[in-house]
């Protein structure tokens, strides 16, 4: 099974990736960056040192969370009729919603109908409500970094 050091890699070859791109494209990067990079540092340091149930559930909430981030982000191209203007773009982007941050068969964390059917937060267990919070603080962390 690959490592934290084998998905740190990966994740700095993804920042790498998108770094190149910017100036192209005259962007610039969150002011929140810094503050994104050591979260998600703290997240895998974390996932690294759990028991291997936990450690899937953060990962597989990670996951989920991405990959959400980035079909958003390709269909708000697609809508605006920026995918063939900006094909490399998109290109990465498909690339990195693709890419595999989570153990396989992790599982997707508990989506908000599951928890509300749930009789107690037992019924899904610790490891779905905390793949469920970090699904939901991640989700809150890069819509704070889009707007900042």
């Amino acid at each position: 099974r690959p490592d934290a050091a084998f998905f740190a890699e990966q994740e700095q070859d993804a920042l790498h990736t998108v770094q190149q791109l910017m100036p192209r494209y005259r962007v610039r990067p969150s002011a929140l960056l810094a503050l994104l990079q050591g979260a998600g540092l703290v997240a895998g340091t974390a996932a690294a040192l759990a028991p291997a149930a936990a450690r899937s559930a953060v990962l597989g909430a990670l996951q989920e969370s991405l990959t959400g981030l980035y079909n958003d982000q390709l269909r708000a191209m697609r809508e605006a009729g920026l995918s063939d203007e900006a094909p490399d773009v998109r290109a990465v982007m498909i690339r990195l919603r693709d890419l595999e941050r989570a153990d396989e068969g992790a599982a997707a964390p508990p989506d908000i109908v599951s928890l509300t059917q749930a009789q107690s937060l037992a019924g899904v267990g610790f490891n779905g409500v905390l793949g469920a919070v970090v699904k939901a603080a991640a989700d809150a962390a890069v819509a704070a970094s889009a707007r900042v």
